[in-house]
């Protein structure tokens, strides 16, 4: 549920800050809170699904093992 949470407030920034534009080039104009919150929710959504945001630790045989 908290990611669903962040997804969508995400999507409201989003939304918000599309009025601010930078020219990267001179055909080329490019939105930087756009381009940091899809790279923010980019890897809130990779994290999540490769359970980096549950607590493990990796033991001795290198396998990773939840803490308890």
């Amino acid at each position: 549920m908290p990611l669903y949470v962040l997804l969508g407030a995400l999507q409201i920034l989003r939304v918000l800050s599309g009025a601010v534009l930078v020219r990267a080039a001179p055909a080329v104009a490019v939105s930087p809170g756009s381009a940091v919150l899809f790279s923010a929710g980019l890897a809130a959504v990779l994290c999540d699904r490769h359970g980096l945001t549950r607590r493990t630790r990796l033991n001795p045989t290198g396998s990773a093992a939840a803490r308890a």
